[in-house]
């Protein structure tokens, strides 16, 4: 391994060698996105613009200085657009320009979920099964063929939330404090976890509940440590030093997303416009019955018989349980 991988290793915590895919994965996955991105393109190419493509059409269609004015116009963040304005400024403005960015992005997160998903199983099926439902879903393509940020909104999560993941669980946690403190274990992974986020959060302010879960998951161990419940030593060190470095993350987080707190105000403040077409309350009133039934109690057992049987410790560093619990209120909390 070059001295190039080797710090790679030590900032992000996972062995390069240890991350490549069997080359009859690989082909698999290359034959996958190769059908992903077909659909995606032959929509975008052949479907017309649809009401809410109109608003990205018309926003683009001016100025850069004018671009966050109509952005926000229909209650979106300037990042997405300012980047679709650059797109129809070199590739001319049609249907096909103005969704590139998703179907770039669409096929990104194929790519980019399945390489995690690599890392983080060591499973090439797993990886291989993550490619082909995104690259034939039909919310996926749908997302990753529209003038919309959504597609962009999906591939900076997948990136976001590895990061975030990789922070708990990428690498060996030592019961050495001034180990823990060396800057490689921090300002590389707690860096780059700030700077997606806030990049995360200015695509689409709704974003802002991927890190509620997160911060959720945080609680949920410092209670268990708080508990007894963290027998290994090497967690009680991370749970100790996870809070001072993640409140500093989060200051910087904060400072980056500062503009969209007017824009925000604003539209909550015409939150009314919405109840013509749709209420929260019918939402949740439809939806409540699926996620208690086939969320809410599975998890609810898992966790409460894993935390009454004192499992949620490992001799060797966080266990799988964490890992699952991780996962589940990172899905789970954006819904609800």
């Amino acid at each position: 391994m070059g001295q190039g991988d080797g710090d790679v290793s030590s900032r992000f915590g996972f062995n390069v060698n240890s991350l490549r895919p069997p080359w009859t994965a690989l082909f698999v996955i290359a034959l996958i996105a190769f059908l992903g991105c077909f659909l995606r393109v032959h929509i975008g190419a052949s479907d017309s613009l649809w009401l809410d493509e109109l608003h990205t059409s018309w926003s683009v269609n001016r100025s850069l200085g004018d671009v966050a004015r109509h952005a926000a116009d229909g209650n979106q963040p300037p990042l997405y657009f300012w980047l679709t304005w650059g797109f129809i400024s070199v590739f001319g403005h049609s249907e096909f320009s103005l969704r590139l960015i998703s179907i770039i992005s669409g096929i990104g997160t194929l790519l980019v979920a399945s390489w995690f998903t690599w890392k983080w199983t060591g499973s090439a099926i797993a990886a291989t099964l993550v490619a082909w439902i995104i690259a034939v879903d039909a919310q996926f393509v749908y997302y990753g063929s529209e003038a919309r940020p959504y597609a962009m909104l999906q591939l900076l999560s997948v990136i976001q939330v590895s990061l975030c993941f990789g922070t708990f669980f990428g690498r060996e946690t030592t019961a050495d404090p001034v180990a823990e403190s060396n800057p490689d274990r921090i300002v590389w992974p707690h860096g780059s976890l700030a700077l997606s986020t806030i990049i995360l959060v200015n695509i689409h302010p709704t974003s802002v509940w991927l890190v509620v879960a997160e911060m959720m998951f945080l609680i949920v161990v410092w209670l268990s440590n708080t508990w007894g419940h963290l027998g290994s030593t090497r967690m009680r060190v991370r749970c100790a030093g996870a809070s001072s470095r993640l409140v500093s993350t989060a200051v910087v987080v904060a400072a980056g997303c500062l503009p969209l707190l007017i824009q925000t105000k604003s539209i909550f403040n015409r939150r009314g416009n919405w109840e013509i077409i749709s209420s929260i309350m019918e939402l949740w009133t439809q939806s409540w019955p699926v996620m208690v039934s086939l969320i809410g109690l599975p998890v609810f057992f898992l966790v409460f018989s894993r935390i009454k049987a004192g499992k949620f410790s490992s001799p060797k560093g966080p266990s799988n349980d964490w890992r699952m619990v991780f996962v589940l209120l990172w899905a789970i909390v954006p819904i609800g």
